[in-house]
């Protein structure tokens, strides 16, 4: 799709120049598109960064969840199979990790669902809980789970904040543009009434 929108501009950029006969036209046009990709770009960036987030904090909240079954005698096996906690993503994702748990007891499928995340504390939960899974219920592995799942919320508000404070600081931007436009509009009105220079 992107080639064809691409193709389509340049053509485009093409007969504009052969029937305008004029080249600022054309680049006009080539800039804004260039502009616009860039921009598309960037948003799927940001969308596919965030759902990344998105999927740690729920992964965050889906151990909270886990540490309920364990303490109520659940093996770490049957509390993955109560995936109804969270999302789809995660769930499938859930959904293949104890399908190869079936397949393969060691530490092997752990570690391939800690790769699915980008952060260092995913990865030490999920071996957190393949170690209650080989050792059972016991309370010693369990003090450190509150704690990284208290850093992965708190740096998921540490992002919220962050992208808070950059869309705020876009506002600042807001007037002086708006203020360049009307000059820049004013010098083109004041020119072309002076004797048609443009």
């Amino acid at each position: 799709m992107k080639k064809i929108i691409t193709i389509g501009i340049i053509v485009l950029s093409i007969i504009v120049f052969f029937v305008f006969h004029d080249l600022k036209y054309s680049i006009i046009l080539l800039l804004l598109y260039l502009g616009f990709i860039y921009y598309m770009n960037n948003k799927k960036q940001k969308e596919i960064k965030k759902e990344k987030e998105d999927k740690e904090y729920e992964f965050a909240n889906l151990v909270s969840y886990l540490l309920i079954f364990l303490e109520n005698n659940f093996n770490v096996y049957q509390a993955l199979l109560t995936t109804s906690y969270c999302n789809d993503s995660l769930s499938s994702d859930i959904e293949k990790l104890i399908e190869e748990i079936d397949y393969d007891k060691s530490i092997v499928p752990y570690q391939n669902f800690a790769q699915k995340f980008e952060t260092n504390i995913i990865y030490q939960l999920v071996m957190m809980i393949y170690q209650l899974d080989i050792n059972g219920y016991d309370v010693k592995y369990l003090h450190n789970f509150p704690l990284l799942i208290e850093n992965i919320r708190q740096a998921k508000i540490e992002n919220m904040i962050a992208i808070r404070k950059t869309n705020m600081s876009y506002l600042t931007v807001l007037p002086i543009i708006s203020l360049l436009v009307v000059v820049f509009t004013l010098s083109l009105l004041i020119l072309t009434m002076m004797g048609g220079i443009i």
